[in-house]
């Protein structure tokens, strides 16, 4: 059984919404001068703002089709000291337009939050092992919380939108925001259904390998309750893009771990059922003079245990394989997507529209 367990999923690969979230960045570095209008301090404001999306959308792109997390954790470290100058620069130089420091003060406030986010490892959907350690209430409840706090994150990077837009209708301009649907939130909550799935189903080989028949039985219908509320939530994602492929990876995903434990489940059940029997025949012949009769019992009793491990270890394995299929193609998908759906402005345009 623990062959199964080396074959869950190796090559574990982060979710790097810490790296596509950064995409929303707008860092600038302001000198300490006097503009003597609005839109010269907006353009200064939003000078590295392409570049540093477009560098990091690229570099992000690459590691999601590589799944190479040392990667990931190595740009991210270099984004941490970036945005730490940045902040300085700005918080030490930026003292706004004629006294209005809005802007400065949402800019600073979204990097911090992005800072914590990084730091905190808030985006980083991987922890499949940890979780293994809590019972099903308290991934549950992890669940609530990581979701709580992405949405949080979103909800601060929109905060940052809306005031870059009130800012330019205050000085009569129309600075760049993002009117459509935002793709990286897009993704986030695609990512949080495909999170959601892996935990489960990652619990529950755990539970095969530890032969808990009760948590095996309850983790089996916490993977079911969360079919119904992936098809839900992914018919509501489906109305933001044309493209539907992420969509249509979760519901593939999720159908498949359905069909799967349709099909482990009696398997599984009768695995522990044969275990349980080998048990108390051990624990009874403790008690009784061994005999012929008694070690043929427990030869025969050994051999069915062995026989049904064996063809449940076969299931699985297969079950792992294609599993491994459709969580690679799943990351691909989502790579596809963004290169697909994120259209990056050249990087020398203005930051504000023309009229």
């Amino acid at each position: 059984m623990k062959n199964v367990s080396d074959n869950i999923f190796k090559i574990k690969k982060t979710i790097l919404f810490s790296l596509l979230l950064l995409g929303f960045l707008t860092p600038s570095r302001i000198n300490s001068q006097e503009y003597r209008s609005a839109k010269a301090y907006i353009e200064d404001f939003g000078k590295n703002d392409m570049y540093l999306k477009k560098a990091i959308m690229d570099y992000s792109i690459t590691i999601v089709e590589s799944f190479l997390d040392t990667r990931s954790e190595v740009t991210a470290k270099r984004i941490v000291e970036k945005l730490k100058i940045i902040n300085s620069n700005i918080d030490h130089h930026d003292r706004g337009f004629k006294g209005n420091t809005v802007l400065r003060d949402g800019l600073l406030r979204m990097n911090e939050k992005t800072l914590q986010a990084i730091e905190n490892k808030t985006m980083v959907l991987d922890d499949y092992d940890s979780q293994n350690e809590l019972s099903l209430k308290g991934i549950i409840a992890n669940f609530n919380q990581r979701e709580s706090s992405i949405m949080q994150y979103f909800e601060e990077i929109n905060r940052f939108e809306r005031i870059k837009k009130e800012f330019g209708v205050q000085y009569d301009l129309t600075i760049k925001n993002y009117d459509e649907n935002n793709v990286f939130e897009y993704c986030a909550k695609q990512n949080i259904l495909f999170y959601k799935m892996n935990v489960l189903d990652h619990k529950l080989i755990h539970l095969i390998i530890n032969k808990d028949k009760q948590g095996f039985l309850e983790c089996l219908q916490a993977i079911e309750n969360l079919k119904p509320h992936v098809l839900s939530k992914t018919a509501e994602l489906k109305k933001d893009f044309s493209d539907e492929s992420i969509n249509d990876a979760n519901i593939e995903y999720v159908n498949f771990l359905s069909d799967q434990n349709e099909k482990i489940m009696s398997y599984v059940l009768d695995y522990f059922e044969q275990y349980k029997l080998v048990q108390k025949i051990k624990a009874r012949s403790k008690e009784i003079q061994e005999s012929n009769k008694t070690i043929a019992e427990y030869n025969k009793v050994v051999k069915l245990f062995n026989y049904k491990k064996n063809i449940l270890l076969m299931l699985l394995e297969e079950n792992q394989k294609n599993k491994k299929k459709l969580y690679n193609k799943w990351y691909t998908t989502n790579a596809k997507f963004l290169r697909n759906n994120i259209v990056f402005e050249d990087i020398h345009e203005k930051f504000v529209k023309d009229k």
